[in-house]
């Protein structure tokens, strides 16, 4: 195979912008490369005939890895076309591990990986829920706990501190795998707070003897107006699961009541109180969005 792997050129990106446009998958990449805001980009060529794409970038947030996407045009060899690609990544200083994620039906490009040394390190499952096969009180009642929603916290400094430390930690303890930046508690409280969040559909399990912070749940609006997104939900441990299960239908209950017709959410398999969720509701099955790394350079 006469395969050449090149930098990718402004008059490349603009050759390979058509066929890119062809499958809306690559839109992270097309924006990636149209705004410069990749590490590496590179090409491969056969036959004067352009048949691969690798982009490479970093993320504020998980900053500890290099994030990479390669794309390869139809009826083209992807092992081969792929292998070159990775190789020439490997060659510059990028930080790893190097981490790709791709859909569970994408069989030759996860052989492309498994071949090349990455090993599956998380399933995340982007599942929906219609609310219709939700049925029960808005007012749920249970022992020696109270469900507050989250404009609580508002008047409540203690609580609100609780709160935002317990998401961050239950963030960082499902992110092992690729940890997240070391950001400061207002930086937290941002993320925590975010604009789509909606307060009163979000609620907080509190033990009425402490009043200490038992499980949290929070719900968020979507780009699509019949639909509301599951957003963090934990509790200090899995013994907690009981109160969270009990959040969590509060949540849906909320958004039947509110006039949605769908709660969607995004359920990692390295999060324990996420996959507690899955298993219980009614959620639709779905294809599993397979994240893979490479922890090193392969010895050669």
């Amino acid at each position: 195979m006469s395969l050449k792997v090149k930098e990718l050129t402004i008059e490349d990106f603009k050759g390979a912008r058509e066929w890119l446009n062809q499958d809306n998958n690559n839109e992270e990449v097309l924006n990636l490369l149209k705004d410069a805001k990749h590490q590496y980009a590179y090409i491969a060529w056969e036959k004067n005939m352009m048949t691969g794409i690798l982009v490479s970038w970093q993320n504020q947030f998980h900053p500890y890895c290099t994030y990479m996407k390669i794309i390869n045009k139809r009826n083209t060899d992807h092992e081969g076309i792929g292998r070159s690609l990775l190789n020439k990544l490997i060659q510059d200083e990028v930080t790893f591990p190097i981490q790709t994620s791709l859909w569970h039906s994408s069989t030759k490009q996860r052989t492309t990986y498994e071949k090349h040394g990455f090993k599956e390190v998380r399933r995340t499952y982007m599942l929906c829920l219609d609310v219709e096969k939700i049925s029960g009180n808005s007012v749920i009642e249970l022992d020696n706990t109270t469900i507050l929603p989250l404009t609580e916290v508002q008047v409540n400094d203690t609580l609100r501190h609780e709160l935002i430390s317990l998401v961050k930690s239950n963030y960082e303890r499902a992110h092992v795998i690729n940890p997240v930046a070391n950001l400061d508690f207002k930086s937290w409280e941002k993320l925590v707070f975010a604009g789509d969040l909606i307060q009163y559909g979000s609620y907080l399990a509190i033990d009425k003897e402490t009043q200490k912070l038992l499980a949290y749940t929070f719900l968020h609006h979507s780009t699509e107006l019949d639909r509301v997104e599951l957003g963090w939900c934990g509790s200090r441990d899995l013994e907690g699961i009981k109160e969270l299960e009990s959040l969590v239908l509060c949540q849906l209950i909320f958004a039947k009541e509110a006039g949605f017709r769908f709660v969607e959410g995004e359920f990692d398999t390295t999060d324990p109180f996420a996959m507690e969720i899955m298993r219980s509701f009614p959620f639709k099955p779905s294809e599993a969005w397979i994240t893979y790394q490479l922890k090193e350079a392969p010895t050669t």
